[in-house]
């Protein structure tokens, strides 16, 4: 349930966007057909591989009216929303995975009528088989149906007529459940892309070189109270609750980007419980924690893509590992307020997926 706030923001983000400059923005519909194969990041997937991805990815999507100042920032950006299916190697195991996510197309260099693209997608993912401790124990890879979905390629665009782009591309497919429930090994696919793209309307020539000079972000002071559940260990099939309060201060570097430092407070009841209907609880006190962090934050209009990297400096429980990591996305409520999910992992090994409200505050230059 927490996940299908990724995509609902970014819902409210494409209807606003597109009623306020209808008549401006430029829209296109993308079919792209992929092939690869899934990475053996685990031993046992060398050996139960039985075939290449196939897959088929529909986008439909907006490039951005060029007055407004973000999208002049960041050279026009297609906005959407894609839909992607695949197999994954392995239809008796492994099955199928059906894909809704909302994407981001960075323009990021162009000559004549080649352009080179950064995508970016974050939403939900279906998977038709998943592992079952009787009925499907080989499938150690994800464990629920309905998981986070992240995709990332680099493309070129061809244009072959004012409406039509030819498009060729290879990039990374990520499928997990944040270990909110084990066995959660994820699903990495490399893929390469072909396809096609059709605008509704001539497509619009891309402002890459930037005439105006934009003031740099304010500093920002922030604090949320972020909240999940996650699964201790395969074999208990108790989910804990963890809850962290995160504050920060980001400092404006330019137009686009902040970096800043800040302290965690963790709550995990998961620590140190083995099989919980066996073992005795961990005392309240040694559930807690503590962290510094560095983030970094891109700032796209009222989302805002966040970095952090922290280290654990006091502690009762010991943690798997001394560094930690969150990769999130942001939304601003207003001028006070914002919502947020985040992904906390140890050394690429996901620990929780994460939500909460925010309060933040700027300190004007």
């Amino acid at each position: 349930m927490i996940l299908k706030h990724i995509s609902s923001l970014f819902l409210v983000f494409l209807f606003f966007n597109g009623i306020s400059y209808a008549q401006q923005n430029k829209y296109v519909t993308t079919v792209k057909f992929h092939n690869g194969f899934i990475l053996p990041h685990h031993r046992s997937i060398s050996y139960m591989r039985k075939s290449d991805i196939e897959a088929v990815e529909i986008n439909f999507g907006l490039i951005s009216n060029s007055k407004k100042r973000w999208a002049k920032l960041y050279n026009q950006p297609e906005i959407g929303l894609a839909f992607y299916h695949s197999n994954l190697g392995n239809d008796e195991v492994w099955g199928n995975v059906s894909s809704l996510f909302p994407y981001i197309n960075f323009h990021l260099f162009n000559s004549g009528r080649l352009h080179i693209i950064n995508h970016l997608g974050l939403g939900l993912a279906y998977n038709d088989k998943i592992y079952h401790p009787t009925e499907n124990f080989k499938n150690i890879l994800i464990s629920s149906k309905i998981n986070a979905f992240f995709s990332l390629s680099l493309e070129a665009e061809l244009s072959i007529h004012p409406r039509w782009q030819l498009i060729a591309g290879m990039g990374l497919k990520h499928i997990s459940n944040g270990a909110s429930k084990n066995p959660n090994k994820g699903i990495n696919l490399l893929v390469g892309n072909v396809g096609i793209k059709y605008a509704l309307s001539d497509r619009p020539h891309i402002i890459y070189k930037k005439k105006e000079k934009y003031q740099k972000l304010d500093n920002e002071y922030s604090i949320a109270w972020n909240h999940g559940r996650k699964q201790a260990k395969e074999n208990d099939e108790h989910r804990y609750y963890i809850s962290n309060i995160c504050t920060n201060y980001a400092i404006g570097i330019n137009a686009k980007q902040r970096i800043g430092f800040g302290i965690d407070l963790f709550y995990d009841e998961s620590v140190n419980r083995g099989t919980w209907d066996l073992d005795p609880q961990t005392s309240f006190k040694d559930q807690f924690s503590q962290g510094v962090h560095i983030s970094h934050d891109l700032v796209i209009s009222d989302f805002t893509f966040i970095l952090q990297i922290g280290a654990y400096t006091f502690y009762k429980t010991e943690p798997k590992l001394p560094i930690y990591t969150r990769l999130g996305l942001r939304y601003n409520l207003g001028k006070r307020f914002f919502t947020n999910f985040n992904l906390k992992a140890h050394a690429g090994k996901a620990d929780n997926i994460e939500w909460g409200l925010g309060f933040r505050f700027k300190n004007r230059r």
